[in-house]
């Protein structure tokens, strides 16, 4: 909540398929907030992060300017792809040895998060849970 109310912009991104968004910014904190601040709910097509969030509107409340545009995404669409295409560089050299190919280092969290298949087993955990199978003990054992 703190951080919330102190900062000057808060862009909110929280989505669930299938399912409302949920609110993360309630109308008090919005009224907490210095004036002139500004929340972008990206979310907003799903319900918003923001209570007082509108879909497809640029409203002001409490004097927060609350920027619920529903073409936000689209607006950045080369950017986005960009930074998309950096992460994905990123994360996949972040495994691959020069030497031996790929390489999964499962003490990194990220990489733990990512692979879901290694050695011909499912090693994701939420993965392993959705198709019924019972959790590992370590990743290395798949």
């Amino acid at each position: 909540r703190e951080k919330i109310v102190n900062a000057d912009v808060v862009i909110t991104t929280a989505a669930i398929p299938g399912r409302p968004a949920p609110k993360l910014v309630t109308d008090d904190m919005v009224e907490a907030m210095r004036g002139g601040s500004v929340i972008v709910d990206l979310a907003v097509a799903s319900g918003g992060n923001c209570t007082l969030s509108e879909a497809g509107q640029i409203v002001q409340k409490h004097g927060v300017t609350i920027i619920g545009k529903l073409e936000i995404p689209s607006l950045v669409a080369a950017n986005a792809t960009d930074m998309y295409a950096k992460n994905v560089l990123n994360l996949v050299g972040d495994m691959v040895d020069k030497e031996k190919g790929f390489h999964f280092d499962f003490e990194d969290e990220v990489v733990t998060g990512s692979v879901v298949c290694h050695k011909g087993e499912i090693c994701h955990a939420r993965v392993r849970d959705a198709h019924g199978l019972s959790p590992l003990n370590t990743p290395q054992e798949a």
